[in-house]
């Protein structure tokens, strides 16, 4: 799941990324749909990617709640370098091209369910466009909006306060905003 020697070869290219660990107690819903139905991937690139004014992209899918928005993310396949699919889900998710900034964190996560354990990673990354037409993918993405660094908390906030079936999936994805947030709000 994480090779690190391709760490540390992202570390020199973009710089040393915060390294946290989570071990998350979830119900049946995210286990069921985001581990068993992605086993396609090792893990994920979470994308804070900055605009030409400083504002950051949210995108918000229309099976979340009206007021939930959160960073870009996407696979990365096994085999796939991680800056590869960096480049890969900006370009698909925006059709922006994009200067790496940062390697801003290295979030590893342990999935309790049940009694079962299941690794999982997200590599952080704060980005800068530099060219291209903003045009997200309207097949994946339902709303966009924009928010300065220092909102992140706020839009943390309303995925921590999601309830019912989505609760640890608003819990899990929460952490990222408060990560990119301390790192550039």
């Amino acid at each position: 799941m994480i090779d690190e020697t391709e760490v540390v070869r992202l570390a020199c290219d973009y710089g040393d990324p915060r390294r946290l660990h989570y071990t998350l107690e979830v119900g049946p819903s995210l286990f069921l749909t985001r581990f068993q139905r992605h086993a396609d991937r090792r893990g994920e690139v979470v994308l804070a990617l900055e605009r030409r004014d400083g504002r950051l992209v949210l995108h918000r899918k229309a099976h979340y709640r009206e007021d939930v928005f959160r960073l870009l993310s996407g696979g990365v396949g096994h085999g796939e370098p991680v800056i590869e699919a960096v480049v890969r889900e900006t370009e698909e998710e925006t059709g922006l091209q994009v200067q790496v900034e940062q390697f801003v964190a290295l979030l590893s996560y342990t999935f309790r369910f049940g009694g079962i354990d299941v690794p999982f990673v997200s590599y952080v990354f704060h980005l800068r466009e530099t060219a291209g037409r903003f045009s997200p993918d309207w097949l994946e993405i339902d709303q966009v909006r924009e928010v300065w660094p220092h909102q992140l908390p706020e839009v943390a906030g309303r995925l921590r306060g999601l309830d019912g079936d989505r609760a640890d999936w608003g819990r899990w994805r929460a952490i990222a905003h408060d990560v990119v947030a301390e790192e550039l709000g």
